[in-house]
């Protein structure tokens, strides 16, 4: 945890970029192409397997709403910024459905207030999309690290396990046992 504080949600500050909404344009391309054009190849699962795309306005939205929570949390532990970032990162993952880090620090805040289901299911997604990908959408973190959090989120919230309260738990987190 940052600074011994329990709900510092990680990785820390840095803006993911913007080409989301690039991207989604030219899979939403490819997928209009014949099969028989692109040498039989299947297209990928991102972006609903090439048919969803991504506004721009909802891309920039959604990127600053999951900033916000992750700058907002380092410097405020209050019990309105937890609801509030719980909110945030739902519209943030509603704006952009096609990135699975929001799910992923999601997950981290419902395990904190002991929602399990939800973060199971957060979390549970986050991978889908992680693997989906097979990169990372937030790049202060690579695709590993993000892959390794969300499956310790994810068995978090399986086994029903609170969240760490002191330095010595969060030591702790991705214990095997």
């Amino acid at each position: 945890t940052e600074g011994h504080r329990a709900t510092a949600l990680w990785p820390g500050a840095c803006k993911p970029g913007l080409w989301v909404s690039h991207v989604s344009r030219l899979a939403r391309a490819a997928a209009s192409c014949p099969p028989e054009e692109a040498g039989g190849a299947p297209l990928p699962p991102v972006f609903e397997h090439c048919t969803g795309v991504l506004e721009p306005a909802d891309e920039l939205a959604a990127r600053d709403l999951y900033m916000d929570v992750v700058n907002a949390a380092t410097a405020n532990d209050s019990e309105a910024m937890r609801a509030g970032a719980v909110e945030a990162l739902r519209e943030a993952a509603r704006r952009n459905p096609f990135v699975a880090e929001p799910h992923t620090v999601l997950a981290q805040c419902h395990i904190a207030a002991g929602r399990f289901d939800e973060a199971e299911a957060e979390a549970a997604e986050a991978l889908r999309l992680l693997v989906s990908w097979g990169t990372s959408w937030d790049k202060r973190m690579r695709w590993g690290g993000w892959m390794a959090w969300t499956r310790v989120l994810l068995g978090r919230a399986r086994d029903r396990e609170a969240w760490p309260v002191n330095a010595w738990e969060a030591v702790n987190l991705g214990l095997v046992r």
